[in-house]
């Protein structure tokens, strides 16, 4: 089916404000009790939020676009398993204030769909729940979707539904959220969450960085995604350390591209005898992107270009950096232009 960036854009704005409808009805349902989340094989939690967000953005994807390529981070196993019967029930329910005509079977079936890869043809990437562990908490988390091409995002999506820029502290929940997107060449911008105004949102534009300046780090909250004291001695390379704000999810980005934070970097954590952690692609997609169009750069730690088509995961890269072109070189001389 043809279309047009833009119309794929705006699609993909519209599935991510519907899937934070279904993720804030199950924040909702559990106000004074305690989500609950199943562990996957790989020990990481999925919560009711997870499938149900991830079943409302592939269906709204679907029925504008037909069969559509997508890289999602979950997928129906655990859900077809009759001990998590209630589970079910839950993700249908959440799903269905989104779209209420989705049932049991369609939302299954919309889990199973079988996975992209980046690596053969262009693509849309999910997480359907980026940072789910803070979501659990109450805290931060984001939706992030994406369409890869050639090995580089060219359309991303970000729903923050707990997110806003104009608190002393952004890494506090809010009561309302945002949404941020990008076209690649069409520059990055951010409007309130649920607002249909596309045409009004406000740009995104990160401020210059001068050498000698603080380094305002944005680090993730979870310390098992990176490890912060090597990305602090990394960011003194540039200049003195200035306030780091650590958060839940990939709204570090709209953060980074909005002058919350100046570096965003992500150090990969060295355990021996284990191998190197590997940065998912759904993970960061949408967020690179929108950070670039605001005026960032990004690369890896070794300064290399961020490749999006190797996988599942950026498998060539090792860890990653993002920020204003000056102080993302003062830390990886070798890093080119965006």
């Amino acid at each position: 089916m043809t279309t047009t960036p833009i119309h794929q854009l705006l699609v993909a704005i519209e599935a991510i404000q519907a899937a934070a409808i279904a993720t804030e009805s199950v924040r909702h349902a559990s106000a004074g009790g305690t989500l609950s989340a199943l562990i996957k094989g790989d020990a990481s939690p999925v919560t009711v939020a997870d499938f149900a967000s991830q079943a409302v953005v592939l269906s709204i994807l679907q029925s504008a676009f037909g069969h559509v390529p997508l890289l999602g981070e979950e997928s129906d196993g655990l859900l077809r398993d009759p001990a998590n019967a209630a589970i079910l029930d839950a993700v249908v329910a959440a799903a269905r204030t989104a779209i209420p005509e989705l049932d049991h079977r369609t939302v299954l079936d919309l889990l199973a769909h079988e996975r992209a890869d980046p690596s053969k043809d262009g693509c849309w990437t999910l997480d359907p729940v980026d940072g789910t562990k803070g979501f659990l908490r109450g805290g931060q988390y984001a939706i992030a979707l994406a369409w890869i091409e050639e090995g580089r995002p060219h359309i991303g999506a970000m729903a923050c539904p707990r997110l806003a820029l104009d608190l002393d502290d952004p890494s506090q929940p809010a009561a309302t959220g945002l949404v941020a997107f990008a076209l690649r060449g069409g520059g990055a911008r951010w409007m309130s969450l649920g607002s249909d105004e596309f045409e009004s949102a406000e740009p995104l534009s990160a401020p210059a960085w001068r050498l000698g300046e603080p380094v305002e780090l944005l680090l993730s909250a979870e310390s098992a995604h990176g490890d912060g004291d090597a990305a602090g001695e990394l960011g003194l390379r540039a200049g003195p350390l200035g306030r780091a704000l650590r958060l839940d999810s990939a709204s570090k980005y709209v953060l980074l591209a909005h002058g919350r934070g100046n570096a965003y970097m992500r150090v990969p954590r060295i355990s021996p005898g284990k191998p190197e952690r590997k940065e998912c692609v759904w993970d960061h997609a949408a967020g690179v992107l929108i950070a670039e169009e605001a005026g960032c750069v990004t690369s890896d730690l070794d300064g290399r270009p961020l490749d999006f088509a190797a996988g599942p995961t950026l498998a060539y890269n090792r860890g990653l950096l993002a920020g204003p072109p000056a102080l993302v070189r003062a830390i990886a001389p070798s890093a080119g232009p965006a």
